[in-house]
């Protein structure tokens, strides 16, 4: 297969995992908006508000490594289909890895909060306020 045939393939596999994560997410924080024209539509059509698009900026944040402003959703970043390009075009984490990442960030994360309970019990039972109120 040609190489610019593969670069097109994943160019257009990165864009509908994109997409999809995305729907996903309006589908989730606005859960009303009918599903025709939703990628041309404007966010404030839709009823996001600022809370809506910081949700947004967040996940993009997150999973493409990308820094977006605020006052982007509301220049250039209106709708679904700006974004999509503007992540595909400035994205620099694809969306599996950023995943990837999260999920073993939140293992570490398990693994020491039994540590943590443990320093806690400690210092109630070392502490003489709290022992003399427990008693």
């Amino acid at each position: 297969m040609d190489i610019t045939l593969d670069a097109g393939i994943m160019a257009d596999r990165k864009e509908e995992e994109i997409v999809e994560s995305l729907r996903s997410l309006i589908d989730e924080v606005l859960p009303n908006v009918p599903t025709q024209d939703v990628m041309t539509r404007p966010f404030l059509e839709m009823g996001a508000n600022s809370l809506v698009l910081m949700e947004l900026q967040k996940t993009v944040e997150e999973r493409w490594g990308l820094q977006l402003k605020l006052p982007m959703f509301f220049e250039d970043l209106t709708n679904l289909d700006s974004l999509v390009n503007y992540i595909h075009d400035h994205g620099s984490i694809d969306s599996t890895e950023a995943t990837a990442d999260l999920s073993i960030d939140n293992s570490v994360v398990e693994l020491q909060a039994p540590d943590l309970q443990s320093h806690q019990y400690r210092f109630m039972m070392e502490c003489p306020a709290i022992r003399s109120a427990n008693s």
